[in-house]
């Protein structure tokens, strides 16, 4: 009964980590792009719904058009799902996951690289208004 698991928990929780730093860098270029933190939560409950269909988890990858796979291939799910199922359930080592692993890290890093520009840039034009507003 149930399904078969063929990875160990060590092997999963391996898997955990980058895709918790494509998540965190994720969720830095969200939070910057938003205004106040009170949009966080509206904006959460907004696209919690399409990411989790988006990556395959519901609906096989396979089954959708060319371009939504390739947004789907922008979001840290997608390859986590990939990875861990291939791990879980399909008997694949960690150094056959590796091409997913290594995406999660790049997504991580490129998310992040633009969530910090986004907030450096925030700053400064906030701070410009700033002191427009004190030489008044």
């Amino acid at each position: 009964m149930g399904y078969r698991q063929t990875a160990t928990i060590p092997e999963i929780l391996l898997l955990t980590f980058p895709f918790l730093l494509a998540v965190l860098g994720l969720g830095k270029l969200v939070t910057e792009c938003l205004r106040s933190v009170e949009m966080i939560y509206l904006t959460l409950s907004f696209i919690t719904t399409p990411v989790f269909y988006l990556s395959g988890t519901i609906w096989p990858l396979q089954a959708m058009p060319q371009w939504v796979r390739a947004i789907s291939s922008m979001i840290p799910s997608t390859w986590a799902t990939k990875a861990i199922a291939g791990v879980n359930q399909m008997g694949l080592s960690l150094r056959d996951v590796g091409g997913d692993v290594a995406m999660l890290l790049l997504l991580g890093a490129i998310y992040t690289l633009i969530g910090i520009g986004v907030g450096a840039l925030r700053n400064r034009v906030g701070l410009r208004n700033l002191f427009r507003k004190r030489q008044v």
